[in-house]
């Protein structure tokens, strides 16, 4: 029994493996196979174009697989893959769009047990004080049962965003809950999360602090390097405060270029404001000029009152009329 569930561990483990900071700015050759793997088109058939080789074609499906971009949909020969969330949402981006991946850790989610009629081959996996807990795998999603209740562990889900990964999260429980009524187990209608969803961005900036102060940890934030990974990253608890960090770097560039803005409208305000001044001191000096003028024009016309006067004064007096009724 317990040689079988190892496998299935490792399995599981190689699946769920995190993607640390990749960028996906991939070549050329690895987006076209990217997008025909994605149109179900199998690997023998990609490696006969002109451009491809049946190694290259063969590394760059691992690779896909290895970061959760594609997912096997086939048994069988030949292999046929969809694209997770993430790898559409990376297809669509591929151009020249960072990605920083989001990584949700374990979401497990418990259900009612109704009816146990199944014939699972179930492990034990611990004995506490009062009640055993016994596990299961299906497929590479790990099921635990207690005597009252199914609990379904997601595993580590990377995605493009919360939403996303919260989006595959609900379709891995779904899908595992509909297996678990086909083997004979019948639970309750609705599920309850264990705990609120927690995010890991493994961010370049995490080694630097956690290399300095170790683990630093607030409310909604937690800088550690926690197994499995046992790698530097940032924790967030809940949606809000994921997105919050995700779309920080947005937000700063958005604010950088409203400071740009600003700065272009300041300059802007600061030339009109010197013109502005130039012209209310030429203005100023045009004043004084005709203030001037026109002292001296007050100059002038007293000047030439006063010749006026002097001239009235000294012009010679008319002499009488002369009284014509005494002339004969």
């Amino acid at each position: 029994m317990a040689e079988r569930h190892t496998p299935k561990v490792q399995t599981k483990s190689k699946r769920k493996a995190p993607i640390f900071g990749l960028n996906y700015h991939l070549s050329p050759d690895a987006i076209e196979i990217l997008r025909r793997l994605g149109q179900q088109e199998p690997q023998c058939s990609i490696a006969k174009q002109p451009s491809f080789s049946k190694t290259k074609v063969n590394y760059w499906t691992q690779k896909f697989l290895t970061q959760n971009l594609i997912r096997e949909k086939s048994v069988g020969k030949p292999k046929f893959y969809d694209l997770t969330a993430l790898g559409m949402t990376i297809l669509t981006r591929s151009d020249s769009t960072f990605v920083q991946p989001c990584v949700m850790e374990d979401y497990p989610v418990k259900f009612e047990l109704i009816r146990d009629r199944s014939c699972l081959d179930w492990l034990k996996l611990g004995q506490p004080e009062n009640w055993d807990k016994l596990g299961v795998h299906v497929g590479n999603v790990r099921v635990e049962k207690t005597s009252k209740s199914i609990i379904i562990h997601t595993g580590q889900i990377s995605a493009s965003t919360p939403d996303h990964a919260m989006l595959e999260a609900g379709g891995i429980v779904q899908i595992v809950r509909a297996v678990l009524l086909d083997k004979g187990l019948v639970l309750g209608s609705f599920g309850v999360p264990l705990h609120e969803p927690i995010y890991k961005h493994y961010d370049p900036s995490a080694a630097v602090y956690n290399g300095l102060f170790g683990t630093l940890e607030t409310e909604e934030e937690k800088i550690d390097h926690s197994p499995p990974d046992d790698l530097p990253h940032i924790e967030h608890k809940g949606r809000d405060a994921a997105w919050n960090f995700m779309l920080m770097g947005s937000r700063v560039k958005a604010l950088v270029e409203k400071q740009h803005d600003l700065d272009g409208r300041l300059g802007k305000l600061e030339a009109l404001g010197i013109k502005q001044v130039e012209l209310t001191e030429r203005q100023n000096s045009l004043q004084e000029r005709q203030n001037a003028l026109t002292e001296k024009q007050i100059e002038v016309t007293e000047r030439n009152t006063e010749a006026l006067q002097d001239l009235s004064k000294s012009a010679p007096k008319a002499p009488p009329p002369i009284d014509r009724s005494m002339v004969v």
